[in-house]
C-alpha cells in the first residue's frame, strides 16, 4: 500500500526511502490505533509530493532542489538525522546526565549528555560515505572515516550544555569543509554549515550556497518553516558575551554604553547557538565575545565560530575576529580559539573599529 499510488522502482530511484520510512514510523508511534490506516494513506500522499501536511517541503525534497552535489546532500541529511536523535536525548536529560564525568584532551570538562550527543553524531557520520573525516569539541582530533569521502565535518555536539541543568535552550553547530585535511583552510572555504536549537521547538538552520533556511522537527521529520533568512545591516538586539571584560577593556565598556544609549535590547542566554540564531529569526542583532587578560576566550574556530560566521554571512550579516573579516581567518590547529563578533554589519564594524584600535591582544601578528 505504501507505493500503491506510483511506480515503486521510480520511487526508490528518486527518494531517500530509509529517511522516509524513519519518518513514517515516528509518526505512527504517536498515532491512536484507530487512526493508523487513515494516517498511512495521508502520509503516502504527502510522500508522493515530498510535502508536509502544511504543504511545506520536507528536508530531503528541499535539498534535492537546492543542492546539486548528491554527496553534500547526504552530509546534510546525516546531520539532520543526528539532530533528531539528540533532540530526543536532550528531552530526556536527568540531573545525572548534566554532571561532569570526564575531560577531553584539552582539559575541558565534559558532561554525560555531551558524550552521548557526540557519539550520536559520529554514528551518523560513519554511516555516510560522503564524510572523509570529522572532529568535534568532545573528540578534538581528526577522525578519518570514509577513504572515498569528499568532506570533513567539524562540530560542537551540544553547545551550551553547561546551562542544560537550568532547562535553557542548547544547540549543535556543524561546519562542512572540502577534503580530508582542513588545517590551512580559511573559514570562508567551508561549503556548508548547520546549527540546531533544542528548545520549546527543535529547529535546524541550514547554511547553503543560496542562503539560510530554517526547518522544524515535526512529528519526526524536518519541515521547511522559514526560507532565505536575512540579517539587516542595523541591530536592535545585542548579546554581549564575556561582559566581565568591560572591567579591563575600556573600548568594550564604551561599546556597551553606546549600544545601551541607542536603546538596543539585551538578549543573552549564555548559549552561543540561541544567542546567534535569534538574529536570523528577528532579522537583526549582534553577538560579541572579546578576549581580555583575566578572561581568555574559550570559543574554538573550527567547532563554533567559523560555522556560525559562515551561516551569518550567508544571511547577509557580517563577521569579525576584532581585526578582520572572520571568514578570512586561517585554521592553524583544531584547538585554535578566537574572539568573535557576528550579526548586523553596522555593529560588527563598530566592534572591529574599537577593538582593532588598541592593537592585537596578544601583541603578535594579525590573525
Amino acid at each position: 500500500f505504501f507505493f500503491a499510488a506510483m511506480d515503486p522502482i521510480q520511487y526508490l530511484q528518486t527518494h531517500k526511502v530509509p529517511q522516509l520510512l524513519d519518518d513514517l514510523v515516528a509518526d505512527l508511534l504517536q498515532s491512536q490505533p484507530a487512526d493508523v490506516a487513515a494516517h498511512i494513506a495521508a502520509y503516502a500522499t504527502q510522500l508522493q509530493l515530498g510535502l508536509s501536511a502544511s504543504g511545506q517541503p520536507h528536508l530531503h525534497t528541499f535539498l534535492d532542489q537546492r543542492v546539486p552535489d548528491a554527496a553534500l546532500r547526504d552530509v546534510f541529511l546525516a546531520l539532520a538525522q543526528s539532530c533528531r536523535d539528540i533532540s530526543t536525548a536532550v528531552g530526556n536529560v536527568v540531573d545525572g546526565a548534566a554532571q561532569h564525568t570526564t575531560t577531553n584532551t584539552f582539559g575541558d570538562e565534559q558532561l554525560k549528555v555531551d558524550l552521548l550527543s557526540d557519539r550520536m553524531i559520529f554514528d551518523r557520520l560513519k554511516a555516510c560515505s560522503a564524510v572523509a573525516a570529522a572532529a568535534s569539541e568532545e573528540t578534538p582530533e581528526l577522525q578519518h572515516l570514509c577513504p572515498d569521502g569528499k568532506f570533513t565535518v567539524t562540530f560542537d555536539p551540544l553547545d551550551g550544555s553547561s546551562i542544560i541543568g537550568t532547562n535553557f535552550t542548547v544547540g549543535s553547530i556543524f561546519g562542512i569543509w572540502p577534503g580530508s585535511n582542513i588545517i590551512g583552510l580559511r573559514a570562508g572555504d567551508q561549503v556548508g554549515c548547520a546549527a540546531a536549537l533544542y528548545g520549546p521547538r527543535t529547529t535546524l538552520m541550514l547554511g547553503l550556497q543560496d542562503g539560510v533556511h530554517e526547518f522544524t522537527l515535526t512529528c519526526g521529520h524536518w519541515v521547511l518553516t522559514r526560507e532565505a533568512l536575512k540579517v539587516a545591516p542595523k541591530a536592535k538586539v545585542f548579546a554581549p558575551g564575556n561582559l566581565r571584560a568591560t572591567q579591563e577593556l575600556p573600548w568594550y565598556r564604551t561599546l556597551m554604553d553606546r549600544w545601551m544609549e541607542r536603546r538596543l535590547t539585551l538578549r543573552y542566554t549564555g548559549g552561543m547557538v540561541p544567542d546567534v540564531l535569534q538574529f536570523l529569526i528577528k532579522g537583526n542583532g549582534i553577538y560579541t565575545t572579546p578576549e581580555c587578560p583575566s578572561a581568555k576566550v574559550k570559543l574554538r574556530v573550527a567547532f563554533e565560530c567559523a560555522p556560525l560566521a559562515w551561516l551569518v554571512e550567508k544571511a547577509g550579516g557580517s563577521s569579525s575576529d576584532g581585526y578582520q573579516r572572520y571568514l578570512d581567518l586561517k585554521l592553524r590547529t583544531l584547538d585554535q580559539r578566537s574572539p568573535v563578533a557576528l550579526g548586523s554589519a553596522q555593529e560588527v564594524q563598530e566592534y572591529e573599529s574599537l577593538c582593532s584600535g588598541r592593537g592585537p591582544s596578544d601583541g603578535g601578528e594579525r590573525r
